[in-house]
């Protein structure tokens, strides 16, 4: 009986005990693009290892932050004056315990993406105009085709994802059950990078 106590004794006791690991550093650069932060026009690069974030100007070049030993995707995001996001690098490490590691890591453009939604002129919905599906076709500049989507119209908003960013021009095509075309409509859309964007297309009856 005195040994099981006992025991049981040093099975508590080991139990509290703790060992603190010493916190190590990482060293890191960063480079913007290919001509750097002020032809990005970002401002300050987020630094996210872990559980900390910090926020350093981007003139800086780079920044040392301190965390617990253990490997990490450190995600250093490009935000403009406004605080938008706008470029984004990732870079995984390995921080060693009282020690200090090392890396560069390069941030480019972070796409786009588009909301779209639309109406009919007369102000009634798909069914009552006979509108099945609608066939959305997003042109660059120089009338390529980047995206195009066709879908039930009664959804009534899609999105395109994954843009660059630059000025488009916004084809909306509706088409009766037997595909006809019976409804269009245009808008242009002006895009930078990294942003969450929207667009009302009207769409016009095809005399």
């Amino acid at each position: 009986m005195w040994l099981l106590a006992s025991l049981t004794a040093c099975i508590v006791t080991k139990g509290t005990d703790t060992v603190e690991r010493e916190p190590g550093t990482l060293e890191l650069t960063w480079n913007v693009g290919a001509d750097g932060c002020d032809a990005a026009g970002v401002t300050d690069v987020e630094i996210e290892l872990g559980t900390s974030v910090e926020r350093i100007p981007c003139s800086e070049g780079g920044a040392t932050i301190t965390g617990d030993p253990g490997r990490y995707d450190v995600v250093a995001t490009g935000l403009d004056a406004d605080g938008v996001a706008r470029y984004e690098g990732i870079l995984t490490v390995d921080i060693p315990e009282g020690g200090e590691a090392v890396g560069n890591v390069t941030l480019s453009a972070l796409p786009a993406n588009l909301e779209i939604t639309w109406y009919f002129e007369n102000g009634r919905l798909c069914a009552a105009n006979s509108v099945t599906d609608l066939h959305v076709v997003l042109f660059d500049a120089d009338d390529f085709v980047v995206q195009e989507i066709t879908l039930p119209c009664d959804e009534g908003i899609t999105t395109m994802s994954d843009l660059v960013s630059g000025t488009f021009g916004l084809l909306a095509e509706g088409l009766d059950e037997a595909g006809a075309l019976t409804f269009q409509g245009t808008a242009d859309v002006t895009l930078e990078k990294g942003d969450v964007s929207s667009v009302e297309v009207e769409l016009l009856e095809r005399l």
